[in-house]
């Protein structure tokens, strides 16, 4: 006989750590003018009672005045506030950021987008990752030798998919790899979004050089682009670099010949 599983009626977040909540001023005159926002009771998403905020003591209360635009909140010490974050949560004015996992019928609920309740332990944790993530991008570019190195033609390689300037007529050699390393290096730490960039030129580097290779054709003329097309020995063959991957794809021994010359020119 089956057992009829017991219907949920309340978030499961465990509410630890440090918290903050947030109110968006629209108004002309900005935070000065902000004289306190009340949100009342809602109606349970799990199971659409009227839901009060509970006081210290137990008690329902009407709601919550929010009277500060942004306000840290510490449920570990005080059990009002883990009271009132555990009722912002599910309410529907109330957007949520830094908590995983979220019940579908919470986040079906929320109508809201001028207050938002967020856990910075989280986030904070998420920044951090991400820092990391950033640091490993630039460790292995900091690489001279190994199997993970990427030398002076995949750093060339790279910049140009990332639609950076890849050759430095200053330096030579070594010198001119230190400097795009170090260009490729700066871009990576300027955000997240740079180094994932980043990060998926260098794991697919076969793209990338194609990319590279396409660009090379433009500058040295071999590909030359009139009328809104590129063309080869006059023949058109794409209008943008994705469609001249499909005519290569489909005509072979034009871009063997195009890279052929163009490495008669650049080797």
């Amino acid at each position: 006989m089956e057992v009829e599983q017991e219907k949920k009626v309340w978030h499961s977040v465990n509410i630890t750590g440090n918290w903050k909540l947030d109110y968006r001023v629209d108004n002309n005159m900005g935070p000065t003018a902000f004289g306190g926002k009340h949100i009342g009771i809602y109606q349970n998403p799990f199971n659409m009672t009227k839901t009060y905020l509970k006081g210290v003591n137990g008690e329902a209360l009407s709601g919550y005045i929010i009277n500060k635009i942004t306000q840290r909140l510490y449920p570990d010490k005080n059990p009002d506030e883990y009271n009132l974050i555990s009722w912002l949560i599910c309410h529907p004015e109330i957007v949520i950021k830094g908590v995983k996992n979220l019940d579908q019928q919470i986040l079906d609920s929320k109508t809201g987008n001028k207050i938002t309740l967020t856990c910075l332990d989280y986030v904070e944790i998420q920044e951090i990752d991400k820092e990391d993530f950033i640091d490993r991008i630039n460790g292995r570019l900091s690489l001279d030798g190994g199997p993970k190195a990427i030398g002076l033609e995949k750093i060339r390689y790279v910049l140009a998919q990332l639609g950076l300037s890849y050759m430095e007529a200053r330096f030579e050699g070594k010198g001119e790899k230190k400097f795009l390393r170090s260009k490729l290096k700066t871009f990576v730490r300027k955000s997240y979004a740079n180094a994932k960039r980043a990060d998926k030129a260098i794991n697919d580097i076969q793209g990338s050089k194609d990319y590279f290779e396409f660009k090379e054709m433009i500058r040295l003329k071999i590909l030359v682009l009139s009328n809104g097309l590129y063309k080869f020995n006059e023949t058109p063959i794409g209008a943008t670099y994705d469609s001249v991957r499909v005519f290569y794809e489909n005509h072979p021994e034009v871009e063997m010949e195009t890279t052929k010359q163009l490495y008669a020119l650049i080797k």
